[in-house]
């Protein structure tokens, strides 16, 4: 058997229920990477070597989908050894490319407080800088969702793009299932937005008309660069570590598995949040040093 044809063996047999947009993920690295290089090879000829080249390859599209490219053939060819159709994997034999989180970019301070009185006025931007949603759980957002008497947004499903039509889903983790308390300038935002179009769904816009909405916004505020609707959540997160609010609360508000993905992602507002805890605890042992220098004058 080839691997193509365990391949798709594989997605029909143990993985009916992927996300759409992971099978999208799995399709395009399989077709463009995998398949090229190793598809035609009979499962049991695949060496460590060949997993190896078609990781170099699909480096070279980016470290993200060399990550991708070997967790979906540590997967496939797992499979086939609880199968008994392949003695052990060759992936278990390669290095799992190494990729750190992309550091996004948050607004600053000045820039906040500038775009802010814009956001707010526009209820999909305001959710994602005061809520911290994704852009698929934005879209995804019903009214019904909406508890403005208990103060809850409660996020139940992803609206995406997938293979050029619109996909509803689940999130894309169990993390992402959550309920996010609705902030004070949050509240009147979404009561207004209520009452002018109450209809099913929250943002009237497609995924990537959102996206263009934001980048449309953003030319008129005149920012010091081009920032991505993503963005928009990173600059909620960013001010939530920087004001001491714990990460493990920052992470569950966020949707993540872990607090130790927030961690990686937001390593750049902890560092600023020490930096100033430095600077304060620096600033009290001057006062402190000042005041008994007056003390020893004065005596």
């Amino acid at each position: 058997m080839t691997y193509d044809e365990w391949y798709t063996q594989y997605l029909a047999l143990y993985k009916p229920n992927l996300r759409a947009k992971t099978l999208e993920s799995y399709g395009h690295i399989h077709g463009a990477v995998i398949s090229p290089l190793i598809g035609g090879h009979d499962l049991t000829a695949i060496t460590a070597e060949d997993v190896q080249r078609v990781l170099l390859a699909a480096a070279r599209h980016g470290p993200r989908l060399a990550q991708i490219a070997h967790a979906l053939l540590r997967a496939v060819l797992r499979r086939a050894v609880r199968s008994r159709l392949i003695s052990w994997s060759p992936v278990d034999a390669v290095d799992r490319p190494a990729h750190a989180p992309a550091e996004g970019a948050a607004l600053s301070d000045d820039e906040y407080a500038a775009a802010l009185p814009v956001l707010l006025e526009d209820l999909p931007l305001a959710l994602a800088v005061l809520a911290g949603l994704r852009r698929g759980e934005i879209c995804g957002l019903q009214w019904g969702d909406v508890d403005l008497a208990a103060g809850l947004i409660h996020v139940r499903r992803t609206r995406v793009r997938c293979n050029g039509r619109l996909v509803t889903g689940p999130p894309k983790s169990a993390a992402g299932v959550r309920s996010v308390p609705i902030g004070a300038p949050l509240r009147p935002v979404l009561a207004r937005a209520f009452v002018l179009c109450p209809d099913s769904w929250v943002c009237p816009y497609a995924p990537e008309g959102l996206s263009r909405r934001w980048g449309a916004i953003q030319r008129t505020l005149h920012l010091s660069r081009r920032y991505r609707l993503h963005d928009l959540r990173h600059t909620h997160a960013t001010i939530l570590l920087a004001n001491s609010i714990d990460v493990v609360a920052v992470a569950t508000r966020l949707g993540h598995s872990d607090a130790s993905t927030t961690l990686k992602v937001y390593a750049h507002a902890l560092r600023r949040r020490d930096e100033d805890a430095a600077r304060a605890a620096q600033g009290l042992l001057d006062r402190a040093a000042d005041d008994l220098a007056e003390d020893k004058t004065e005596n």
